[in-house]
């Protein structure tokens, strides 16, 4: 067994790098294992990366850790995606950190010796086009935040970034006008505030936009906000943030449905922020690759088990066709 540590120093602050490089060094010495620091120097050289090194050899099976954001992970599992005895880690030193969030004792992410003792478990992907989104994709406000807060990431912290970018986009409330079909029916067609795919349950540094949502159960969670007031958005970003804003009483304002596949048609060339990074599609074909990789949890982490479905959400998604 091999162990690569794939550093992008664009990601988060500069000294966090220095730290944990000093920590892999240090650990992986002393424990005697067989490791390679690699830094980044381009956006996709991750991805490239890790489909060039883990497709040679032979033997002895291959794990890498993207040390990054949500953006250098979804690089490596995109170069991993289809290689047989390669996983994948994230040792989250980036902006959003979305991913990681999904399980208990996060904490252990940061730990080098964790890392390394780490089991694998295997977890879906989204798939679009040839390429995968590992935990959300977005357009919309959302992803405007991103794009604002990814332009402020230098100079103000990870979270402090996509408050500032949030409170950008309260100003100009951008928004987004899909039609979403599934199952060849259309279950969507109006002007939203936002609309969310989702792998894992959080994204945008810590929103729980897919407050039902399992890392390997074969399906993505699919929300579109209408567009609303200033003032009722506001309202309602408390209960977007911590997972509970599917209720009856914003029912008339959301949809909210469980499927495992998806088109999502803008009309038009739109900002998407896939795992945080943006990308400009007019039209996106999704489904679900189940168990399409294997990831790395740390020891003493475990996959966080989120409460059955809402009525609300069984009933927006009706058709058994749907589901």
């Amino acid at each position: 067994m091999k162990h690569y540590f794939v550093l992008n120093p664009a990601a988060g602050k500069g000294k966090e790098q220095i730290t944990l490089e000093e920590s892999i060094k240090k650990v992986c010495t002393e424990r005697g294992v067989d490791f390679e620091i690699y830094h980044t120097v381009a956006p996709k050289d991750a991805e490239e990366y890790v489909r060039r090194t883990a497709a040679g050899g032979i033997g002895g099976g291959k794990r890498f850790y993207l040390c990054g954001g949500d953006g250098t992970f979804n690089e490596g599992v995109n170069g991993a995606v289809g290689i047989d005895g390669v996983s994948c880690g994230v040792i989250p030193v980036g902006t959003g950190n979305d991913f990681s969030r999904n399980f208990t004792n996060r904490d252990n992410f940061w730990d080098v010796a964790a890392q390394l003792d780490g089991t694998e478990m295997k977890c879906d992907l989204i798939k679009y086009g040839e390429r995968y989104c590992v935990n959300a994709l977005n357009a919309g406000f959302d992803c405007y935040a991103a794009k604002y807060a990814s332009e402020l990431k230098r100079k103000v912290p990870g979270k402090l970034a996509y408050i500032a970018g949030i409170a950008k986009c309260l100003v100009k409330m951008p928004g987004v006008s899909p039609k979403v079909y599934i199952g060849g029916n259309k279950v969507i067609d109006k002007y939203s505030v936002l609309v969310c795919v989702a792998n894992g349950s959080y994204y945008g540094g810590g929103f729980k936009s897919a407050p039902y949502s399992a890392l390997n159960d074969g399906k993505m969670q699919l929300n579109a906000i209408n567009m609303v007031s200033r003032l009722d958005f506001a309202k309602l970003v408390s209960s977007y943030k911590n997972g509970t804003f599917v209720t009856e009483k914003n029912a008339p304002i959301l949809d909210y449905r469980i499927c495992k596949e998806a088109c999502i048609d803008f009309g038009t060339v739109t900002a998407v922020a896939i795992d945080g990074e943006i990308e400009y599609h007019d039209k996106l074909d999704l489904s679900v690759a189940h168990d399409a990789f294997e990831f790395i949890v740390p020891k003493g982490c475990a996959p966080i088990e989120n409460p059955p479905v809402s009525t609300v959400v069984t009933d927006m998604t009706a058709d058994p066709a749907t589901v």
